[in-house]
């Protein structure tokens, strides 16, 4: 059989002998950004789990190829992470940040940000994702660059964890770093003088992401979604509508596409058992926004299984930081219970 296009239908056609096929990391590339699209954080992971079991086999007979695929592994990892639990989200962001940055396949600001808007910007849950990205980042353990570094006095590995050691203290004047203490380290530091154009690129956006982390105002970023929202509902097409997108996005956000991608963490070729979610389950399917409606009120979006996953990870990850579920959400959720029964 031959497959042009992978879709939710076929995925479960793809076979260890089209993945060894060269071909077919295109195809796998275009589906990481069909579901990038039209996806969801569940069906990512069912799609991770798919395609990781079947590179098993690959991989003990053309490891080369599979390296091909790493890339387009970690970006399905990175759409699904809110549907992991945090010491998952940890792990995969110190294994695997440099891999991600530097394919730039998915946007990790992007999808770090929908992680926090999924729990609407809960400050209780947001401080403990700071807490937890933050140590990760600096226990980042890919490397970057091919020659050792000068941390302080110490030559080490040129480990993304050590490149942050190298840039805290290079600009340790101030606790919060801005864009220019980035451009003084990248510009200055006689470390980064040995990276090529394109590794001194990836090494731009980790730093800016670490900070970006680290610094970002909550309060600000749900604010400008809520404003996103408010034009769209006000009139989709609308100059105001498109005047308010394009002073929404930052745009250190945006980054050049870069080639190649490096070695896998151990784990993540572990073979496991697919749970693929039904094909007509597969995309959630939004109802037209409500005047009053914020992105983030559980009433905004119609029901639906997907939805209903949504908000059951949002009570997971409230119960998790020792917050209460709040009686609107319990409500919600008996409620499209009983609409799931009934569609079946």
């Amino acid at each position: 059989m031959n497959i042009e296009r992978i879709t939710d239908e076929n995925l479960k056609e793809v076979t260890p002998t089209m993945l060894a096929d060269e071909s077919f990391v295109a195809k796998a590339q275009n589906y990481l950004g069909s579901i990038e699209a039209f996806g969801s954080a569940g069906l990512a992971m069912d799609v991770y789990f798919y395609l990781t079991t079947n590179l098993v086999p690959v991989a003990k007979t053309n490891p080369k190829m599979v390296l091909k695929y790493v890339p387009i592994l970690a970006g399905f990892r990175l759409l699904g992470l809110r549907n992991v639990k945090d010491p998952d989200k940890a792990d995969f962001i110190r294994l695997n940040i440099v891999t991600v940055l530097r394919a730039n396949l998915v946007d990790v600001f992007e999808h770090t940000e929908q992680l926090y808007a999924a729990v609407q910007y809960d400050p209780q849950i947001l401080a403990n994702y700071r807490k937890i990205f933050t140590k990760a980042l600096e226990e980042a353990s890919e490397p970057l660059g091919r020659s050792e570094i000068f941390v302080g006095k110490n030559r080490v590995p040129p480990l993304a964890k050590n490149w942050l050691a190298d840039f805290n203290q290079f600009s340790a004047l101030g606790p919060k770093k801005t864009v220019v203490d980035e451009l003084q380290y990248l510009n200055q530091s006689p470390n980064v003088k040995i990276l090529t154009a394109e590794e001194k690129e990836i090494l731009k956006r980790f730093l800016h992401f670490y900070n970006w982390i680290r610094f970002v105002n909550f309060s600000e970023q749900r604010a400008r979604h809520e404003q996103i929202d408010r034009a769209f509902v006000e009139d989709e097409g609308s100059p105001a509508a498109s005047r308010v997108l394009a002073t929404s996005v930052p745009q250190s956000m945006v980054a050049p596409v870069l080639a190649s991608a490096m070695m896998p963490a151990k784990s993540t070729l572990a073979p496991t058992k697919p749970a693929m979610a039904p094909p007509e389950a597969a995309i959630a399917k939004p109802a037209a926004p409500k005047p009053a409606a914020s992105p983030f009120d559980l009433t905004a979006v119609s029901g639906g299984e997907h939805q209903l996953d949504d908000i059951l990870e949002r009570a997971a990850l409230r119960s998790e930081a020792g917050l209460e579920i709040s009686p609107e959400d319990a409500d919600m959720i008996i409620a499209l219970i009983k609409q799931n029964k009934k569609r079946k």
